[in-house]
């Protein structure tokens, strides 16, 4: 596991399937989501708090929507790489 102490910005794509990040974004306040953790399946984990900076929901697929967003990590991060 490597504690980083610079920024990462992020662009992702996935598949949503709760209303969970669609809540964030429309909330109207902060888009600031603490202790999140991303999987890159086959790369590793990151885990901090990130900013959505934006998001966008797509197509609908399988019982659930497509999105994509910008992600800026908001202080210390943590990557540890997949086994």
């Amino acid at each position: 596991m490597c504690i980083r102490d610079r920024s990462i910005d992020m662009s992702v794509e996935g598949i949503l399937k709760d209303n969970a990040l669609i809540q964030l974004a429309s909330a109207g306040g902060s888009m600031l989501i603490s202790e999140y953790e991303m999987n890159i399946p086959g790369i590793g984990k990151f885990t901090g708090d990130f900013y959505f900076g934006s998001m966008e929901i797509g197509a609908e697929y399988n019982d659930a929507v497509t999105f994509s967003a910008e992600i800026q990590s908001s202080g210390e991060y943590t990557f540890t790489e997949a086994p």
